[in-house]
């Protein structure tokens, strides 16, 4: 493998791990979870996106690293995927 083609090959795992704690919340949460995150994202004034690694703000952005920090960024208390509605 050439050093340039090692390096894009990083890149995008790398951008994919960053987005993995994102991928769960949206891909596990159930129906009335992904409403109740949705509302609270929008009360806050941000911008959650779902493809990308956490949320937009008025301020920047906030990249998150873990289902916990998605949950506490909007004020809502953490659940286990098996716990969401």
């Amino acid at each position: 493998m050439e050093p340039e083609e090692a390096r894009l090959i990083a890149g995008k795992l790398k951008a994919r791990f960053e987005r993995w704690a994102v991928a769960l919340v949206v891909r596990s949460g159930g129906r009335t979870t992904n409403r109740r995150s949705a509302t609270a994202t929008l009360r806050k004034g941000y911008c959650f996106h779902a493809c990308g690694r956490g949320f937009t703000t008025p301020d920047g952005e906030i990249i998150c690293q873990s289902e916990r920090e998605i949950f506490e960024t909007v004020g809502l208390p953490h659940l286990e995927p098996w716990e969401r509605e």
